[in-house]
């Protein structure tokens, strides 16, 4: 299956990137993702690209792919994982800033993916 991703090259280089996906492990899930957001560290890593403190120097041939905000739809379950998730459910990401002690908790993470998984979207489709 390929997969198509938003990869940082470089200092203000941002290019779409195309590649095949590997098969998932055991212990993986494969995710559709639906939305994406761009949170500021990846609006700055993309305009300073290996002057980033976070980013890796040789970005030419080792480019960082966007996107550790999402939303999407669980298209494969690993086999070890079977009995917590299962394919077609509704799956997000929203990874923790640590800026307060409530957020650095993963207090954020259990609030966010609580609503995402206890609304349903389905009812209020328009």
């Amino acid at each position: 299956m390929k997969t198509k991703v938003a990869a940082i090259y470089g200092k203000r280089d941002v290019r779409l990137r195309e590649f095949e996906l590997p098969e998932i492990t055991d212990n993986e899930l494969l995710v559709s993702v639906i939305s994406d957001s761009v949170c500021l560290s990846t609006w700055k890593a993309a305009l300073l690209g290996s002057e980033h403190k976070r980013v890796p120097d040789d970005l030419e041939n080792h480019p960082v792919i966007t996107g550790h905000e999402c939303a999407g739809v669980i298209v494969e379950v690993g086999k070890n994982l079977t009995g917590k998730y299962k394919k077609g459910q509704r799956f997000c990401i929203a990874t923790s800033d640590g800026v307060t002690k409530r957020i650095f908790s993963g207090l954020q993470l259990r609030i966010f993916w609580r609503q995402c998984h206890l609304y349903d979207y389905s009812r209020n489709r328009h």
